[in-house]
């Protein structure tokens, strides 16, 4: 493996709580109205200066960042001082009207990009009108990019594209003002407890066949300070020690991020995903665990995959932890 001086990561994702008023059945972080999960307003503007050295775009995600309006304000505006882009990710649950959906958003003037989700799960819990609301109101508040942010199961194009059409056309008369993302529907936190028939996917029976992982090319920070090499769903587990790569309480992200390319799990992963990890574990460990975790995966979600191994102790304790340097033997295994 090359030597990295610093890992760069595209986006940084931070969660300022975990709260939120929905109780999605598809929830990687388990956010619901109980949770009690909130950043430090005393650390949140030096972390956010942390985030800039190695990063120019952030995303504040959740939970529902704007249940915490004046924590959310600082963040923002510390990120508009330190030149990040702003996303904000929301349910649009505070435009119950346009008119109300326009004041609120006009008390948040820096943040440069909306993204509003929309799907059948939180459609349980949120009426279509008030997603349209907030998506109108972002648009008259001059917003430079409103995005509206859909979830599909599996890892196809076929049925990414299949849910992009859906929400053009669930959204015709703002198509041409607007962007449409749609992401795959990662198995970790409630959607992990939730039936797969209910997610949409199918029994697997099989590995994921392709690599899919977004270890160090997105990288996720809770509302406490840990740093994680992927996606939100890792952070939903307990053992949180045994799937962070650092803490912000203790070291600066930068110096996480130069110590990070010497990593042996997030650097497999991000090279060949966890299946790759899992052939490895058989062929270096000497059992069926391919077999084994293809009974009882609930699906071929990749990032599924990874959270069922690092949730199990018994998996942790065969590869290690996710923030473990990497010993010679394991250096060869991933180039």
């Amino acid at each position: 493996m090359k030597k990295d001086a610093a890992l760069r990561p595209r986006t940084v994702v931070f969660d300022l709580t975990r709260r939120c008023p929905l109780k999605c059945a598809h929830c990687g972080t388990s956010g619901s109205p109980s949770r009690r999960e909130v950043a430090d307003s005393n650390k949140i503007i030096d972390w956010i200066r942390q985030i800039s050295k190695v990063t120019k775009h952030l995303v504040f995600s959740g939970g529902e960042q704007f249940l915490e309006p004046e924590l959310l304000r600082a963040a923002i505006e510390s990120a508009h001082k330190n030149n990040l882009h702003v996303e904000v990710q929301t349910s649009g649950y505070w435009a119950k009207t346009r008119e109300k959906g326009l004041k609120f958003l006009r008390e948040f003037p820096l943040f440069k990009i909306l993204a509003v989700s929309y799907d059948k799960f939180h459609e349980k819990f949120l009426s279509i009108e008030y997603v349209r609301n907030a998506v109108i109101s972002g648009l008259e508040r001059g917003t430079p990019r409103v995005i509206v942010r859909g979830v599909h199961a599996g890892y196809t194009r076929r049925s990414k594209q299949k849910n992009i059409s859906f929400l053009k056309k669930t959204f015709s008369s703002l198509a041409d003002r607007l962007n449409f993302v749609s992401i795959p529907l990662d198995i970790g936190g409630r959607a992990a407890v939730t039936d797969r028939s209910v997610l949409g996917y199918k029994q697997a029976g099989k590995l994921p066949s392709k690599n899919f992982c977004n270890a160090y090319e997105s990288i996720f920070i809770d509302s406490s300070g840990a740093v994680y090499p992927c996606c939100k769903s890792l952070s939903s587990l307990p053992n949180k020690d045994d799937v962070v790569i650092g803490d912000l309480n203790s070291e600066e992200l930068e110096n996480i991020m130069k110590r990070a390319g010497y990593l042996f799990l997030p650097n497999m992963l991000r090279k060949s995903g966890p299946q790759a990890l899992v052939k490895w574990m058989d062929r270096n460990k000497g059992r069926g665990f391919t077999r084994e975790l293809r009974k009882n995966l609930p699906c071929n979600d990749v990032c599924g995959l990874c959270y069922r191994i690092f949730g199990d102790k018994k998996y942790v304790n065969t590869v290690g932890r996710m923030g473990s340097v990497m010993p010679p033997v394991q250096k060869n295994m991933i180039g």
